[in-house]
């Protein structure tokens, strides 16, 4: 990859993981007049519809469905429709806290697969920049108002988001081979209806028991930006970096969410931060910066071995 294209991934890459902490505040507020299971089949919907538009009318390559339907369908039941259902299910058994950890050993999971899989190597530097910024998100978790509270009554929650920072990490990893071959935007839109319509079915409870017109207009364009940013940006711009700078080097940028949840909790809910947050925070950024050091000065120069 050309040099000057690492700042613009890194860019997205931090532009995403703020848009990614926001979401959870603003999937909290929303479902206090929208079902979880509504709300989460109406915003893969809504970004389902983006897609079919944009595939029709400007890739219009319907032959590629043809052509990797099983791969498709296995990537969007994995990565879309399984790994949805389970994480609804787990953020309501567990605290906000302990699936933020949970759903830190993304990195982690997407390194093991990778070199498993033997799909990219990934380098000594790398590993210590990953458990570096493990650990700053536990001393910012740890630290925050709920804190990390491992018990019997939060592990099945905590149990469940770990399989869903499983999935997708094997939806991250098992696309970009796919994504080599064909392009970014063809597996990210594809994958996403195919899971949209499997999706749908687990809402169908909450659509007949909802009042549909107790929703206010907040909460509806708060589902837009759900729908819209989190998925239809979010998902675009992941594979994206995974498609320039490899699976390692995007799924680090996964432990920022956190440090951005923080910043976005202290302007918007005023609340505090303390110096053991401060060094979690410093600990996060040293991390991904490790990492990316990884990339940039193997063989004294950038390229997408990790």
């Amino acid at each position: 990859m050309k040099k000057t294209s690492l700042p613009v991934v890194d860019s997205l890459l931090f532009f995403i993981a703020i848009i990614w902490a926001l979401n959870f505040t603003v999937i909290k507020i929303a479902l206090n007049e929208i079902p979880p299971f509504a709300f989460n089949a109406l915003r893969f919907i809504g970004s389902s519809i983006f897609f079919i538009l944009y595939y029709h009318f400007f890739i219009k390559d319907y032959g590629f469905i043809k052509r990797h339907f099983g791969r498709l369908i296995i990537l969007a039941v994995l990565g879309n429709t399984i790994l949805q259902i389970l994480f609804i299910e787990g953020i309501s058994l567990t605290t906000a806290s302990n699936s933020s950890l949970m759903y830190s050993t993304v990195p982690m999971f997407v390194a093991i697969l990778s070199v498993a899989m033997k799909y990219e190597k990934v380098r000594g530097l790398t590993w210590v920049g990953i458990f570096i910024s493990f650990a700053g998100i536990f001393l910012i978790l740890n630290n925050s108002v709920s804190g990390i509270e491992f018990s019997r009554s939060n592990l099945t929650g905590d149990i469940l988001i770990l399989i869903t920072a499983l999935l997708w990490s094997i939806f991250t990893v098992f696309a970009k081979p796919l994504i080599e071959e064909t392009s970014m935007i063809k597996v990210v839109s594809v994958t996403f209806v195919f899971g949209t319509v499997f999706l749908i079915p687990t809402a169908i409870p909450d659509f007949v028991s909802m009042d549909w017109a107790a929703v206010s207009k907040t909460s509806w364009g708060l589902l837009f930006f759900s729908f819209f940013f989190a998925n239809v940006i979010g998902y675009t711009v992941w594979f994206y970096a995974v498609s320039k700078v490899g699976n390692v080097q995007t799924a680090i940028f996964q432990n920022l969410v956190p440090v951005m949840a923080v910043i976005v909790a202290m302007i918007f809910l005023h609340e505090t931060v303390n110096s053991q947050q401060v060094l979690g925070g410093a600990g996060i950024l040293g991390g991904v910066t490790i990492t990316r050091l990884s990339l940039k000065y193997k063989n004294g120069k950038t390229n997408d071995d990790q």
